[in-house]
């Protein structure tokens, strides 16, 4: 799993995906617990 949320990290800091917890936006390198992931959109 701590692979999962390294690579997490990475797609949020390139703003590629959102991470929320509980509904609310969170930072995925400081949340503890499960987090979920959202794609952003993407403008073509």
């Amino acid at each position: 799993m701590a692979d999962v949320r390294a690579v997490g990290i990475d797609l949020a800091n390139e703003g590629v995906v959102s991470t929320t917890q509980k509904g609310e936006p969170v930072d995925p390198s400081t949340a503890k617990g499960a987090i979920r992931y959202r794609l952003n959109q993407v403008d073509e």
